[in-house]
């Protein structure tokens, strides 16, 4: 079990599960939306059908999590 962080400054490899990694992260902040992807809704460039593009990396939504995502995305925007 391992996790790659990746940030703009550094990219860090840790022990940890996703489970545990969801854990820690603010849910209405970093949601997962895919089995391997935890994403931040700040660095969301655009979604588009069932991916999403931050910076150059295209990440898939799984439909596990998609209507929660969405549901989390549009709270987040009536903010």
């Amino acid at each position: 079990d391992y996790v790659k962080v990746i940030t703009t400054q550094k990219v860090y490899m840790t022990n940890q599960t996703m489970k545990k990694m969801e854990t820690w992260l603010p849910a209405n902040r970093f949601p997962r939306v895919y089995k391997s992807f935890i994403v931040s809704i700040a660095k969301i460039n655009t979604i588009e059908g069932n991916s999403i593009k931050i910076g150059n990396t295209i990440i898939p939504i799984g439909q596990t999590y998609r209507k929660e995502f969405f549901d989390l995305l549009n709270s987040f925007m009536a903010q």
